[in-house]
């Protein structure tokens, strides 16, 4: 009964379950590792590989095989009289419509065990076995570029969430200031203090902070969806996090220069593996097609074992064994230029592959070099808004104080307080800049 209310409350209330606790930064990272679809994926086909590989050793050595036969004719075999068989011009019987004397019963046995060895290949299996040993390197770049666009994907979800919370909490703190100013304005237009154009203007800025709540509740919502599918959990589960946007310390990746910047990305990136790797595979490709060129020598063991008839007595008096070795050569040697031609394939499948990994490498060096310029310049727009938030806050403190000697009326504080708000997003929306400028910088250089 117990178990049974459990399950009833489970389906009910499963779409609405909530983390235990608030997920970190690296909490969602380490999660995305393990439960992100797209990750599980290429963990199968990276397993996927490791599994032709063995394949690939396995063909260098014997393969066993045993097998077995039941003959079971449509009646039992006739009986032979010998003494006939001595007349002139007398045929034996046909037993079964085989012309020759096997068959002594209307079932018969047959067993056997083979030994099979490959000799010589034209270095076919060593070619096999180095292609896919540079597919299992393909795989694993692959899976490393999956994982550092991971960390990408969650920082820009992860940090979305938190500036769409601080974006939201602004925007209503805003409306809150605007309305209640709007209602002050109106009643100093009645009273002839203020003018129409100080009741549109905050009009104006009202609205457009509604707007900018909306917004942000909106993309709240987004960034919780896409977090969601990046940790491989169900879109009705609530997550809830915990973190914030922090000034960057002393940024590891400024020691850099651009120099070092870039030979570190030509050597750490997983692109550069893959298409190496796939200009592996059509080598090997192309020296697969020129061992199938030449001849093939095979080695096989075969025993026997089969009930026969002993000396035509028709008496399965035991069971009768044998053995032989065969060692086979076959070359085709002629193929009207079929193998010449797919070996052609794979010389210009591997001369393309070259011609990607020159692109790929001064794609990266650009890639590096913005990367480089735009962390920089994100260091540079958070002191500019760090300082610009110091003058918005010296601002409003100053017409504040004007205000109450009457220096300054409600609407200049109102602008004041406005353009706090602004600069506070602005800085919100540096630090937001930079997390992701870092994150893309260490993907870039392969970190």
């Amino acid at each position: 009964m117990r178990k049974c209310v459990i399950l009833l409350l489970t389906s009910l209330y499963g779409p609405f379950c909530v983390y235990s606790a608030p997920l970190t930064f690296q909490d969602c990272l380490n999660k995305s590792l393990v439960q992100n679809p797209g990750l599980q994926k290429a963990q199968k086909s990276l397993k996927e590989a490791v599994a032709k590989c063995y394949q690939g050793y396995a063909n260098f050595l014997p393969t066993f095989s045993l097998g077995g036969q039941l003959v079971h004719l449509n009646d039992t075999p006739p009986s032979i009289n010998f003494s006939s068989l001595m007349k002139p011009n007398s045929t034996p019987p046909r037993l079964a419509g085989n012309p020759l004397l096997q068959y002594a019963f209307q079932d018969n046995y047959t067993a056997y065990f083979r030994i099979n060895e490959q000799l010589f290949t034209g270095g076919r299996n060593w070619a096999l076995l180095n292609s896919y040993k540079a597919e299992y390197r393909s795989k694993k770049a692959e899976y490393r570029k999956l994982e550092s666009q991971m960390l990408v994907d969650v920082s820009k979800t992860f940090y979305s969430i938190i500036i769409a919370k601080e974006l939201k909490t602004l925007s209503l703190q805003a409306v809150k200031q605007l309305q209640r100013h709007l209602d002050s304005v109106r009643q100093s237009f009645k009273a002839g203090g203020s003018t129409e154009y100080d009741v549109l203007k905050t009009e104006v800025q009202l609205l457009s902070w509604t707007a900018k709540s909306t917004k942000a509740e909106k993309d709240l919502i987004n960034a919780y969806n896409r977090l969601g599918l990046l940790l491989g959990i169900s879109l009705n589960t609530n997550v809830l996090i915990s973190g914030e946007l922090t000034e960057p310390g002393t940024d590891r990746t400024v020691s850099l220069s651009i120099e070092q910047a870039r030979e570190k990305a030509l050597k750490n990136r997983p692109e550069i593996e893959t298409f190496q790797a796939i200009k592996e595979i059509n080598r090997n490709m192309k020296n697969t097609k020129i061992a199938n060129a030449l001849p093939q020598i095979n080695l096989q063991y075969n025993y026997y074992y089969q009930n026969l008839d002993d000396e035509f007595t028709f008496k399965r008096t035991s069971w009768e064994k044998w053995w032989d070795v065969r060692l086979s050569f076959s070359w085709e040697f002629f193929s009207f230029g079929k193998r010449f031609a797919e070996i052609k394939e794979n010389i210009y499948k591997t001369e393309g592959a070259e011609i990607d990994v020159k692109s790929l490498e001064d794609r990266i060096v650009t890639e590096v070099e913005d990367a480089y310029q735009n962390l920089a310049a994100c260091g540079q727009d958070i002191a500019a808004a760090k300082k610009n938030l110091r003058l918005a806050e010296l601002s409003l403190q100053m017409a504040r104080d004007k205000n109450r000697t009457g220096t300054v009326t409600e609407i200049e504080v109102l602008d004041s307080e406005v353009t706090l708000v602004d600069a506070r997003v602005q800085y919100l929306r540096s630090l937001y800049d930079h997390a992701i400028a870092l994150a893309e910088f260490d993907r870039i250089t392969g970190e």
